[in-house]
């Protein structure tokens, strides 16, 4: 073989050596590549569903709040205010329509307001729903399914809604995810809780001007002429603390008597110079005074059909 021939030949399997070279180098590239972006568009799709599959079902991408429906559906924005979303009309609201009217600012004639007027009597104070988050779940979807007598000086009195035990937990949940309390309630540690010191902190500070303690054998307080005009609301939307117990747990009791505006935001309730330690005993007081049995209240009945 000659010199030439034996260097063509060289120079062929040295291309040849390279070509294959390069195209394993290519193929290597693009199967990283490929896998890559399989590999990425894998992991978020299961990333997605991960998401997604963890969240609860009313939140949901393209999901829907069975409670915030049924709270629409049964329009409880017309009576209680503090709810989420958009402002329910005035022209709407059965409360602040008939508050309007009696304050003489509804947007009507003076002749209609003057006509008008001595016909509201009723519905013209109903609790706000804000710090919902501080009563306790299970009380919260029994009272809505069958609500009772929880504001004796309060005319108006929940009426009991045509809902199943899923349906109530479903609006209890909403309501208490979206109606948080204003500030945390820090944890009360009872072991050094006097409730006989409680009960003289009850009497002093006058809480039976407003509240009744049904059972607990204590007479309410009448209020004064002076002051029985600014009293009116107070009185009407104090609840009967005879169900304290089950509304809130002990702790949320002695937040709310320590300062009732840091568990809901628009309480009326004032703020009265207690010590930490005063209101853990009258919290004390007011979870444990023993209460005389009395008759199961009578479920509120469902409205006739029209």
């Amino acid at each position: 073989m000659c010199p030439r021939s034996a260097l063509i030949r060289l120079s062929v399997l040295v291309a040849l050596i390279c070509v294959v070279g390069l195209s394993a180098q290519v193929s290597a590239q693009m199967s990283t590549q490929v896998s890559t972006q399989v590999s990425a568009q894998v992991s978020a799709q299961v990333s997605t569903q991960v998401s997604a599959a963890s969240l609860p079902p009313a939140s949901r991408p393209g999901g829907s709040d069975a409670g915030a429906e049924l709270v629409q559906r049964f329009e409880c924005g017309r009576c209680h205010e503090g709810l989420p979303g958009p402002a329910v009309p005035l022209q709407s609201h059965c409360i602040q329509c008939h508050r309007a009217i009696k304050e003489g600012t509804y947007p009507a004639s003076t002749d209609q307001l003057a006509r008008w007027r001595p016909r509201i009597i009723n519905l013209q104070q109903t609790p706000s729903l804000a710090g919902v988050a501080r009563l306790r779940p299970q009380w919260l979807v029994d009272y809505l399914r069958s609500p009772h007598d929880l504001r004796p000086r309060l005319a108006p009195a929940m009426p009991r809604l045509d809902l199943d035990a899923g349906e109530a937990r479903a609006i209890a949940a909403y309501l208490q995810r979206r109606l948080s309390v204003a500030q945390p309630v820090p944890e009360v540690a009872f072991d050094q809780a006097d409730a006989v010191r409680g009960a003289r902190l009850f009497r002093a500070n006058g809480c039976m001007s407003c509240h009744a303690f049904s059972g607990s054998g204590l007479v309410a307080l009448e209020p004064t002429a002076a002051t029985a005009g600014e009293q009116d609301q107070l009185r009407a939307l104090a609840p009967d603390l005879r169900h304290a117990r089950r509304r809130m747990d002990a702790s949320a009791v002695a937040a709310w008597i320590a300062d009732p505006k840091s568990v809901k935001a628009d309480a009326l309730m004032p703020r009265f110079l207690l010590s930490s330690d005063d209101a853990r005993d009258l919290a004390y007081f007011l979870v444990t005074t023993p209460l005389e049995d009395s008759p199961a209240p009578d479920p509120i009945a469902l409205p006739a059909p029209l």
